[in-house]
């Protein structure tokens, strides 16, 4: 009798196992899979977007080589454009890639430590966004709107406004409670300093 019991509960056993291993393979899980480049950008690298959602640029990137993208954004050079719809390639420690949907270009955006003394996963999610950006200048003028779009600042500006044209500059530049934002215009440390006053731009300055 304790030899059927037993002989039984093997059979349970393999039932399960058997069970067990046909649903893990037909999900895919049979073989645990290396993450594609892609998923590594969403999943292992920590960028808060679903895999399913568009994702646009949240203010302009310069850049002078497409593939060494400095995360400090510094001001020369030519421009993509906020609000351009695109898609992440890859991601890995310090560096993130993506295409333009527009014309498939890729770019590739580097975070340098020793400069932005930011996490890639804090500096990157400034960069994209799911929300569309156009929309949210929808209201702007015109003129503002299209200056935003080159890069080009002016008095009377609005934080947001700035932050569209410009991006954000290196921390270390811009405590969060100062009224004068700086930017590196290029590696040479030539800076561009944005005064505000009551939430707008009141004094523009270079050196």
């Amino acid at each position: 009798m304790n030899c059927l019991r037993v002989l039984f509960n093997k059979k349970n056993i393999l039932y399960i196992f058997v069970f067990a291993c046909t649903v893990s393979f037909l999900t895919g899980c049979f073989i645990p899979n290396n993450p594609t480049k892609l998923h590594y950008a969403y999943d292992m690298y920590g960028l808060d977007f679903s895999i399913k959602d568009k994702i646009y640029l949240a203010h302009n990137i310069w850049y002078e080589n497409p593939m060494d993208i400095s995360s400090i954004n510094y001001q020369t050079g030519k421009i993509i454009p906020f609000g351009t719809e695109v898609k992440l390639v890859e991601a890995r420690d310090g560096f993130i890639t993506f295409k333009t949907m527009d014309n498939n270009k890729k770019y590739k955006i580097i975070n340098d430590m020793d400069w932005s003394s930011t996490p890639d996963k804090e500096i990157f999610h400034t960069i994209f966004t799911t929300t569309d950006p156009l929309l949210k200048f929808k209201n702007t003028p015109k003129q503002i709107f299209n200056d935003m779009k080159k890069g080009i600042v002016a008095v009377g500006m609005t934080r947001e406004e700035i932050v569209g044209a410009m991006g954000y500059g290196p921390h270390f530049l811009n405590p969060k409670s100062q009224q004068t934002w700086t930017y590196l215009i290029n590696k040479n440390l030539k800076t561009i300093h944005i005064v505000f006053k009551n939430n707008k731009v009141s004094y523009i300055f270079t050196n």
